[in-house]
């Protein structure tokens, strides 16, 4: 009679912090809570293809791919990532210039990215001839951004702020065209001032 050794180990799963998909929907990239970036094919049966190792004191919080398959992500330390998915490493990082980064948006033609800052601003970045390029700041108030995105076929960007303020941007200009801000009146009622 032969003694085996069985020993179990309680797995547990990182969270799940971002979420983007490939321009043809067959690629999705997955930013764990551990920094790691997971690449699972989900035109076939759900494939775990990829996964870039995170590392000490890093996060990520966005995840962006362009439409020619360039994979971005940035998170609390204060860079933006474009990977090598070939040798799972970073290919180019370059600082956010405005601390955290909360949210990633590409416009449409996907020749500008743009980043949610801690420092309440948007970053702006070029990514014609395959660079990730530092181009301009959209300032706005000092509170964080946490998420925005492009209004389609247009150079506007739309964000939202921790203070609970939607802003509209022209990204030529670099001015703030709209503000919505939220209000509590009384216990139970919300209302909407819309300033231009």
């Amino acid at each position: 009679m032969e003694i085996h050794r069985c020993r179990f180990v309680e797995h547990l799963p990182s969270g799940v912090n971002t979420l983007a998909l490939n321009g043809d929907s067959s690629l999705l990239a997955v930013g764990r809570s551990n920094a790691s970036i997971e690449i699972w094919n989900i035109r076939h049966d759900w494939i775990l293809e990829k996964t870039i190792p995170g590392g000490e004191n890093l996060s990520v919080e966005a995840l962006v791919w362009t439409k020619e398959g360039r994979l971005f992500s940035a998170g609390h330390h204060a860079t933006i990532t474009e990977w090598d998915l070939v040798h799972l490493r970073s290919k180019v990082s370059v600082d956010s210039f405005g601390g955290a980064v909360w949210s990633l948006a590409l416009n449409d033609s996907g020749t500008t990215l743009a980043a949610a800052c801690e420092d309440g601003c948007v970053r702006l970045f070029d990514l014609l001839d395959g660079t990730l390029v530092y181009k301009k700041s959209l300032v706005g108030d000092k509170a964080r951004i946490l998420s925005l995105s492009w209004q389609p076929k247009s150079n506007f960007v739309v964000t939202g702020s921790s203070e609970g303020v939607i802003r509209r941007w022209n990204t030529v200009t670099g001015l703030s065209l709209l503000s919505v801000h939220s209000l509590r009146v009384w216990r139970f009622l919300t209302c909407l001032v819309v300033a231009s």
